[in-house]
């Protein structure tokens, strides 16, 4: 088969095309997202700011907290926040700091999810010396 450059500019278009460059995501993540701890001792929901999560920009997040049994939290209590990129092999580039608010409610700011694709954000609580983890699986 002989190539010629408009055969060529095609194969390329495909290619670029089947690998995404260029391509923009215009999903919207709706927020609050939600989810229970592993131990499902914990439901956790977050909000975003702003809203949609936008692709590398800083983001702040409110975090709230609460024990699914009814019981009051701790004032000992402890949160730790990370996300990870699982198919990439690597997380965010940022160390987002934690403000607690009031019982049960955080302040997340620094966040920075510097790519598109399959996120996990993870919340980890320590209470009483028992670590718990929530993962909030979205797309950018």
């Amino acid at each position: 088969m002989k190539w010629n450059f408009s055969s060529i500019s095609a194969f390329a278009l495909l290619v670029l095309t089947a690998c995404g460059v260029g391509v923009q995501s215009t999903q919207t993540i709706a927020t609050p997202l939600e989810t229970d701890t592993v131990s499902a001792s914990y439901a956790v929901s977050c909000i975003f700011d702003p809203s949609p999560i936008p692709r590398n920009e800083h983001v702040d997040m409110t975090l709230s907290l609460k024990r699914k049994d009814g019981a009051a939290l701790s004032e000992g209590l402890s949160i730790k926040v990370d996300a990870d990129m699982p198919s990439h092999g690597h997380g965010i580039n940022t160390a987002p700091e934690i403000q607690k608010v009031t019982t049960g409610k955080y302040e997340v700011k620094g966040l920075l999810f510097h790519m598109g694709g399959e996120w996990e954000l993870y919340i980890d609580v320590m209470e009483d010396g028992i670590p718990d983890r929530a993962t909030i699986a979205f797309t950018l």
